[in-house]
C-alpha cells in the first residue's frame, strides 16, 4: 500500500 499512498500524495500535491 506504500506505493498507492505515494501516488495519491503526489497527485494531491499537484493540485493547489
Amino acid at each position: 500500500m506504500s506505493r498507492y499512498i505515494t501516488l495519491e500524495s503526489r497527485q494531491s500535491a499537484s493540485e493547489p
